[in-house]
């Protein structure tokens, strides 16, 4: 069919619709109207509802089409959606470039809330609420520090299941943030960094000094500890070098080994590269040692960042420079080094010449 032949039907179109009565539309339109489930005013409604929120500049049909639509896409995404579990095991799955220790950790936070609550379980993500979030993280866990916890492993959760569009919003967003009150960590006095450092000296061949000395001169994280290897420790520029897949952040790190910590690792240095730093059986060894120098977790209870909190207070002490202990301990920024980790006023000039002599 050429162009002209096209006009000439369209034409014929056109008019033949002309033809037809106002009253003829009408009835064409309540005949119509009589094959839907609801009635001529709920219709009317509809439309003019519609027609009200398509107003403006262009095809007004085409909006209103174009509405439809939209609307019909939207609510077939939001019946989209999947069980708590499903969104926890599919979010895991991206996690498998994390540390071990971070999976293990994140598979335990999970575990646990679904055994504290087993109707979590199963309730599609799209239904939950941040009042349900709430009431489930205070049932899972007692204390500030592990329900902080709780509350980061389920935003990271509903962040997963908002980027694949199986709910819309992250409910922990509404979940008002709980203050954790720190509690103020003292240094070390010097008897006690001298008894622990000779027990770590005296048992099993002197093989937790290293591990030691590393946590209480250079501020080293346990968990950090553990990930050492000989090779990252270098005695003759005097660095140790805090790899990403080592530290807590996940940014790498130089901390310096101050003289007295030098000497102290010395005598160890000779290991072949990348043997650990710790023994086999660290946790065990490290513990005898601490129950050795007082710390029975009875009369006198061992805080597992009390040698960091040492290291801190000693080092400002000593060199009056926030900043550089601030690169040394990894922060992003010295707040918590202002607010948590520094006890300058039980520290004498004495005390802090003899602890780094």
């Amino acid at each position: 069919m050429n162009t002209k032949q096209t006009k000439t039907r369209k034409t014929k179109v056109e008019n033949q619709s002309k033809e037809i009565s106002a009253e003829r539309r009408r009835e064409l339109g309540l005949e119509l109207l009589e094959t839907l489930p609801i009635d001529f005013l709920e219709a009317y409604e509809i439309l003019k509802e519609l027609v009200d929120n398509c107003k403006g500049r262009g095809n007004r049909l085409n909006k209103i089409r174009k509405c439809i639509r939209l609307g019909i896409e939207s609510m077939k995404a939001q019946t989209t959606t999947v069980s708590f579990r499903e969104a926890w095991e599919a979010s895991m799955e991206t996690k498998k470039s994390r540390r071990k220790r971070t999976r293990q950790d994140l598979l335990y936070i999970g575990r646990h809330m679904i055994k504290a609550c087993p109707e979590l379980a199963n309730k599609p993500v799209r239904s939950l609420t941040p009042e349900d979030c709430q009431k489930w993280i205070g049932q899972a866990y007692s204390t500030p520090s592990q329900r902080k916890k709780a509350r980061l492993f389920l935003s990271g959760v509903f962040s997963h299941a908002v980027a694949r569009q199986w709910c819309e919003k992250n409910p922990i967003a509404f979940v008002p943030r709980e203050e954790i009150k720190q509690k103020r960590i003292l240094p070390l006095s010097i008897c006690e960094v001298e008894e622990l450092l000779n027990n770590a000296r005296q048992l099993y061949g002197g093989s937790c000094l290293p591990g030691c000395g590393l946590m209480l001169y250079a501020g080293i994280r346990p968990t950090e500890l553990k990930r050492l290897t000989w090779d990252c420790i270098n005695l003759q520029d005097s660095t140790i070098s805090i790899l990403p897949t080592h530290s807590k952040t996940g940014g790498a790190r130089h901390v310096t080994i101050q003289p007295v910590l030098k000497r102290l690792l010395t005598p160890y240095a000779l290991k072949a590269r990348h043997t650990p730093i710790c023994p086999k059986n660290w946790d065990k060894k490290w513990q005898h040692v601490r129950i050795k120098s007082g710390w029975d977790n009875k009369q006198k209870n061992w805080i597992p960042d009390v040698l960091r909190h040492t290291f801190a207070s000693y080092h400002l002490a000593k060199f009056r420079n926030r900043r550089h202990l601030q690169e040394e301990m990894g922060h992003s920024s010295p707040q918590l080094i202002n607010t948590t980790y520094v006890a300058l006023d039980t520290l004498t000039k004495n005390r802090v010449k003899i602890f780094w002599h």
